[in-house]
C-alpha cells in the first residue's frame, strides 16, 4: 500500500482514512481484488505462464503468487487457465 500511497502523494494512514470515509474494504483489500482481476484476466487471454503473470504482477516468488491465486478462486491458476470458458461464462 505505501506504493499506492507515494503515488497519490499520501501517507498510507491518510490513503486508509480516506477508504475508511468512502469504502467499505481496506486499500489492501481493493488492491487484492485488482491484482487477481488481472491475473484473470491474464490466465484467460494469454499464453503467459503462470511465471510470467506473477512477476509482471509484482510478484517476486511464483508459489506466492500461486497460494494467492488459489486462496481467491479456490483453484490453482493452471486448472482455472484449463476451464477458461467455464470461468468467462460466469463473469459479469
Amino acid at each position: 500500500m505505501k506504493f499506492y500511497a507515494e503515488q497519490l502523494n499520501r501517507s498510507p494512514k491518510t490513503l486508509a482514512n480516506y477508504f475508511a470515509l468512502y469504502n467499505h474494504k481496506s486499500p489492501l483489500m481493493v488492491i487484492q481484488e485488482r491484482i487477481f482481476l488481472e491475473a484473470k484476466r491474464l490466465l484467460i487471454y494469454t499464453n503467459k505462464s503462470s511465471k510470467e503473470i506473477a512477476y509482471e504482477l509484482g510478484f517476486e516468488d511464483v508459489a506466492y503468487f500461486s497460494n494467492f491465486f488459489k486462496k481467491t478462486a479456490l483453484v490453482a491458476p493452471t486448472l482455472f487457465r484449463k476451464n477458461k470458458n467455464e470461468f468467462k461464462q460466469t463473469e459479469p
